[in-house]
């Protein structure tokens, strides 16, 4: 059955990427979260989707140029008046609830832009210290940054993001062994896209499907998780 994996949390229903956001995946019936991650200047690993403070909080300027220290003041609550604040919270805290909840956790590490030299070292070093490796799945835009991943752990389990027109990409997936695909979802009108995925034992993540009427279709198709900002919503589809 298609599980259900909630996109920065429940972030339609409350700031996205805080803990106010995961905490509500769960309560939501979520059956895994997808997040993100950078680095601060002092070698922090942190959850935010942009590169920038600008969008999602009080302030402006970029995340790397920022010690956590100074970070704690931050509001992330994505200017919302139902959260008056939200911290900006380190990887550790999303891993807790992860490992309390049992759920599957999707990292996305965010280095298309900028590195983060060792980044990909400590992630992997804080999900071994929670004993987590067998319900997390990294992904990245940045390929590069897997591999690199793969070589630090070799056993770590790798989804290729994309969204563009990539050529049979479960051949692409193959050769790099990665574990699965986490392509935006218009890609999946490739005829037997699942089924060519599926025999070659690579899963199928899509991204973002809020809407009831796609989300029936890829699981219809067979996908093997919707990424989703409503998890609510698309987890009463399976009831």
């Amino acid at each position: 059955m298609t599980k259900i994996w909630a996109h920065r949390g429940a972030s339609q229903d409350a700031p996205e990427n805080t803990m106010e956001a995961f905490a509500l995946a769960v309560e939501q019936q979520a059956d895994g979260i997808e997040t993100d991650v950078h680095m601060t200047r002092d070698g922090v690993v942190v959850i935010m989707h942009d590169e920038t403070l600008d969008r999602t909080t009080d302030k402006q300027g970029n995340l790397k140029d920022w010690d956590y220290a100074d970070l704690l003041s931050v509001n992330a609550n994505n200017h919302r008046k139902d959260c008056p604040f939200c911290h900006i919270p380190r990887l550790e805290e999303l891993l807790a609830l992860v490992k309390e909840n049992h759920l599957e956790l999707n990292i996305e590490l965010k280095t298309d832009v900028y590195a983060y030299k060792g980044i990909e070292a400590k992630v992997v070093s804080l999900v071994k210290a929670y004993g987590l490796e067998d319900q997390v799945i990294y992904s990245s835009f940045n390929h590069y940054s897997l591999m690199c991943l793969r070589q630090i752990e070799p056993t770590s389990k790798i989804g290729l993001l994309y969204m563009e027109g990539l050529y049979e990409p479960w051949k692409y997936a193959t050769a790099l062994k990665a574990d699965a695909l986490h392509p935006y979802y218009p890609c999946l009108n490739i005829p037997s896209y699942v089924n060519k995925c599926h025999h070659l034992g690579i899963a199928v993540y899509p991204w973002t499907i809020n809407d009831e009427r796609t989300a029936k279709k890829l699981m219809n198709m067979g996908v093997d998780a919707l990424i989703t900002n409503v998890p609510a919503k698309l987890a009463a589809l399976k009831k």
